[in-house]
């Protein structure tokens, strides 16, 4: 399978669109099935899309989803969130047939291409978890038989979705979650520290998830001298660039001052973690 970092020029496409399905997965967690048929075709996983519920003002910017499954044959994409704020509840209550304005695909994909690494791991946090399933799916549709594992950490059992969904995928999955309801009771870098000690052949990191968590994920990495990429989730206005108001800094040398500001939305959303000024 060939670098998606080989593609570094992609369509984006802009649209009111229909709301398909609605999913209610667990506790305030919600999936949308979209139908946008080049959004479906085109997207790549680790990229995202806008999403606006009308032209009005209220609210006045969209929101960044990441894209979370596609089904080309029917022209769907899906978006998973968890229903916290007005923009993610108002949205949660559509259904079938109701429309969004959404613009994608965004941002710069995952590179999983084979000489990237040997075994692909997948690092969660909560909803972190939203932009694996696509990744996971693309490798074991073009084919690609190189493991993949995903260490999954949430605040409870009733914070998990999707397992089945990789586990059909051939995807070895552990859990961990804050209070020991399903799983260890840890924190997502407990096992993954663990694997990363057996000294697995040439893996590579994919983590998405808080902050905190995926600062010490990059730290690991570090010590043990894997790649790591970051999926940030810097809120991201325009999703193009324009506002600039997703501001972060990369390094580009080994001193203090050596570092640039890029756009998480162009240069990102998917880096090198060792190039994230934190």
């Amino acid at each position: 399978m060939s670098s998606n970092t080989a593609r570094q020029a992609f369509t984006r496409f802009t649209r009111r669109v229909p709301i398909t399905r609605t999913e209610h997965l667990a506790g305030d967690i919600y999936r949308h099935h979209i139908h946008f048929p080049e959004i479906a075709e085109g997207a790549q996983p680790g990229q995202f899309v806008e999403v606006k519920v009308s032209n009005d003002f209220d609210p006045l910017l969209p929101r960044p989803f990441s894209v979370n499954q596609v089904d080309r044959e029917n022209g769907v994409f899906t978006i998973l969130y968890e229903a916290l704020g007005q923009f993610t509840k108002e949205i949660a209550g559509m259904s079938a047939g109701e429309e969004l304005q959404i613009l994608g695909p965004l941002g710069r994909p995952y590179p999983l291409g084979s000489d990237e690494c040997d075994e692909i791991v997948l690092v969660a946090g909560g909803l972190g978890i939203a932009s694996f399933y696509h990744a996971a799916w693309t490798l074991r549709e073009a084919g690609d038989e190189r493991p993949v594992r995903l260490f999954y950490g949430a605040r409870n059992r009733h914070s998990v979705v999707q397992l089945e969904d990789y586990e059909a995928l051939g995807v070895s999955v552990e859990v961990v979650t804050d209070d020991g309801s399903l799983g260890e009771k840890a924190l997502v870098t407990t096992p993954l520290t663990r694997y990363l000690q057996t000294q697995p052949r040439r893996p590579a990191l994919y983590v998405c998830g808080p902050t905190p968590m995926m600062k010490a994920v990059s730290e690991i990495a570090q010590i043990e001298r894997v790649k790591c990429y970051l999926s940030l989730e810097t809120y991201m206005a325009c999703g193009i660039g324009t506002c600039v108001g997703c501001a972060i800094k990369l390094r580009t040398g080994d001193g203090a001052d050596d570092f640039v500001y890029g756009r998480a939305c162009v240069e990102g959303p998917v880096i090198e973690a060792e190039r994230l000024v934190w």
